[in-house]
């Protein structure tokens, strides 16, 4: 796991202050890799990429959240943590990048934090609709089909005035996952292919 120089506590506290608010301007979205919000459909054991896209009305220079499994499967493994390095410190020293980790009943159904600060700390990441990180996921091969739940928790911010502020982690996002074909599955379209080519070679 690599954890930074400058620990969750660390890396909050140079950029926050004393003050706590919630802040309804504030919300977090998981996104998949075509920037639909809130659902995805994968195989068993894939391998698949989730945005954090966060919206708000103030300007930000800090930032950190867990990743919750909210179906508690314990399927579900961060591979890895890519920061926006157009907004964010992608500095080992200075992210929290938890990858690789199983998200577990050991963890809590949860990762460890992970954050940056914003490459500006005086002007932040700016307003609107902001990309934090890619979070590359994978799904164990035997998980049954069904219908898991994600998202964001513990989301915790900092703005341009050092206010620690907490946002909203938003709609669960719905990973629906399909089975891997079984082996007598596989065997059945080989066959079907060989008939196909055997009868068109025929004709």
């Amino acid at each position: 796991m690599k954890r930074s120089l400058l620990n969750a506590a660390v890396v909050l506290g140079i950029v926050l202050g004393t003050q706590n608010r919630s802040h309804a301007g504030l919300a977090a979205t998981l996104v998949d890799s075509n920037g639909n919000a809130n659902s995805a459909t994968v195989a068993a054991g894939a391998t698949f990429d989730v945005l954090v896209e966060l919206a708000t009305t103030d300007s930000l220079v800090s930032g950190q959240f867990t990743l919750a499994d909210l179906s508690s499967s314990g399927l579900f493994t961060l591979e890895s943590v890519a920061f926006n390095g157009s907004l964010w410190d992608t500095s080992a020293g200075v992210t929290l990048d938890p990858s690789i980790q199983a998200i577990t009943s050991l963890t809590g159904f949860r990762t460890d934090d992970i954050g940056s600060i914003a490459n500006d700390l005086a002007l932040g990441t700016g307003v609107g609709t902001i990309d934090i990180a890619t979070l590359t996921l994978s799904i164990d091969a035997a998980a049954a089909a069904g219908t898991y739940l994600l998202n964001l928790d513990n989301l915790v911010f900092g703005d341009t005035n050092f206010d620690q502020i907490a946002a909203d982690g938003g709609q669960a996002y719905e990973m629906t996952v399909v089975p891997l074909p079984g082996a007598g599955v596989l065997m059945m379209i080989g066959l079907l292919i060989v008939g196909v080519r055997r009868r068109r070679s025929l004709q």
